[in-house]
């Protein structure tokens, strides 16, 4: 059955519902999509004002660190610079005399920034570094090691010294005092002569005229002579290597 041909239908005031001279459909699907469009935009540039208020507050977070940073450099830099002026070795005259008590802070900040040294199997003590030998030598055999490091036997200066050595030694030991001439004339191996008056040191036990070399018993922690041929474990001593 053929359908009806409509070619001569006439125009009225239906003729543009029943051929519309352009898509309909199109332009709606069209509207639609410029709609969805304008509320993705609309979203979008909402969405982004926050993020951009953000790195805005960063930078100014990051501004104001900065500027901490920077006077807090500049506080230390400035406390730093006085303290190191307040502890520089200087002299203080006062009526053409020296101030003793700037003096002695002054020697004693020096010395905290001055770094001291041993070689290898040495003892530091203050600024002194000794040797504890663990073989077996007459005095002068003993004095003459010492030489050949550098060194002499040690010279014991006040007790707290001798309690330092006594405690790395683990038996009785050299020290480097002798009297030469047997007159009761001590010296030092560096040729520095024992005080004659009391004091540490001159509670030294002797006993017999041939015993003119002293040693530190190590029981008992204090001097005694004995003959210089005897075999003792011995102290070398010297001073330490000063890096500032």
């Amino acid at each position: 059955m053929e359908l009806p041909i409509l070619s001569n239908i006439q125009e009225g005031p239906y003729t543009e519902l029943i051929f519309p001279s352009h898509d309909v459909y199109s332009t709606m699907v069209q509207t639609s999509r410029h709609g969805t469009g304008a509320r993705q935009t609309e979203r979008s540039g909402k969405g982004y004002q926050p993020y951009r208020l953000a790195a805005v507050c960063l930078a100014l977070l990051s501004a104001l660190l900065l500027a901490a940073t920077i006077v807090l450099s500049v506080l230390y830099a400035g406390l730093a610079t006085r303290e190191l002026n307040a502890n520089n070795i200087t002299l203080s005259e006062d009526n053409g005399r020296r101030d003793p008590d700037i003096m002695t802070k002054s020697k004693s900040a020096y010395e905290k920034r001055v770094m001291r040294l041993c070689p290898l199997d040495w003892h530091l003590f203050n600024s002194k570094c000794y040797y504890c030998s663990t073989e077996r030598k007459s005095w002068t055999d003993s004095q003459q090691d010492c030489n050949k490091q550098n060194a002499n036997l040690v010279i014991l200066n006040n007790k707290e010294e001798q309690e330092f050595i006594t405690k790395h030694t683990m038996d009785d030991y050299w020290i480097g005092l002798r009297d030469p001439k047997r007159d009761g004339t001590w010296l030092w191996a560096n040729g520095t002569p024992l005080p004659k008056e009391k004091g540490f040191g001159r509670n030294i036990y002797h006993l017999f005229r041939n015993e003119n070399c002293a040693m530190v018993s190590h029981d008992m922690n204090k001097w005694e002579t004995t003959p210089c041929n005897y075999l003792w474990i011995y102290v070398c001593e010297k001073n330490a290597l000063q890096l500032s």
